[in-house]
This record gives C-alpha cells, structure tokens and sequence, in this order.
C-alpha cells in the first residue's frame, strides 16, 4: 500500500490478525474433537470475506474524505452509505452461497467477519494510529 491509500498498516493487522485467529480457531476445534476438511475450507473462505470486507470499507471512506476535503460533503457520506449496503449484500450472498455448497462449516463460515474489530482494537492498543508504539 503506497502514499496513495493510508491504511496498509491496518490492511496487514488485520490479515495477520485473521490468520492467527483462524490457526485458533483450527485449534479448539481440534480440541473438542470435530475438527474436519470443512472447518478449514470455512475459517479459510471467512477470513478471506473478512480481508476483502475491510479492503473495500478502508477505499471506500479513503475516497469518502476526499469528498469531503473537497467540499462535497454530502457526496462522501452517500458512498459510505452505498459502500455499506454493497459490501452487505455481497458478503451475505457470498455466505449463503457458500453455506449452501455444504464445503463450509456454517458455524466458522462467518467467524472471521466477528474478528476484525477486536484485531483492530488490539492492534492500536499496542501500535496507536499510526502504527508506531504509543
């Protein structure tokens, strides 16, 4: 991600933060002792929504602001809106396709979506904003 889009940092936490909660994941999963092919093909197609979810939320308010700076305002926010409503109805007919293959454990399917925040709030927890220690 160069100068042109400001939250590489973010889009790199929150793909290691994925990964390591789908390698969780994988875990209790074998621990309870109903780990199979299914787990992760879902945990491997969630995490993957998940990313490209806040791929596309993350240029989408880039190009919102830039609206904004620009005075209009009133245009950035009907993006967000629309980016919102897109990337809804994209991820739930992505689930419901790929629940309906029977490929996906429906139950991991989704988990990853539920992941990015904590991983972004741990991440500036410990980095801050900008992705330096506070």
């Amino acid at each position: 991600m160069g100068s042109a889009y400001p939250f590489g940092h973010e889009m790199r936490a929150v793909a290691i933060g994925q990964l390591l909660c789908a390698f969780v994941t994988q875990g209790i999963f074998v621990v309870l002792g109903h780990w199979n092919r299914s787990i992760v093909i879902g945990s491997g197609f969630g995490m993957i929504l998940a990313i490209t979810n806040f791929y596309f939320m993350c240029i989408f308010v880039h190009k919102a602001v830039a609206k904004a700076e620009n005075k209009d305002v009133a245009g950035g926010q009907r993006l967000i809106s629309l980016s919102y409503f897109a990337r809804l109805a994209g991820l739930l007919m992505a689930l419901v396709l790929l629940g309906k293959t029977g490929l996906c454990n429906i139950i991991v399917l989704p988990l990853p979506l539920v992941f990015t925040k904590p991983i972004l709030t741990v991440y500036r927890a410990f980095l801050g904003r900008n992705g330096r220690k506070t």
